[in-house]
């Protein structure tokens, strides 16, 4: 799902980042508060101070 988001977003000129999945997960282990909400803060500030690793997406092929 997330190439066909990230080229949908994309492609309606929305600024996309896919940020590694395991770097975030590491880093949000180590916050003492455990919710969705919290988790959602941190990934926002690691975003807006630039610690995160970006990923490629590959190209999206609709099929059907």
């Amino acid at each position: 799902m997330t190439p066909w988001l990230y080229h949908e977003l994309k492609d309606l000129g929305f600024p996309v980042i896919c940020m590694d999945a395991r770097r975030a997960a590491d880093a949000l282990k180590a916050r003492p508060e455990k919710t969705d909400k919290a988790d959602a803060q941190a990934l926002a500030e690691m975003l807006a101070s630039g610690w995160y690793s970006a990923v490629h997406v590959r190209p999206w092929k609709a099929t059907g």
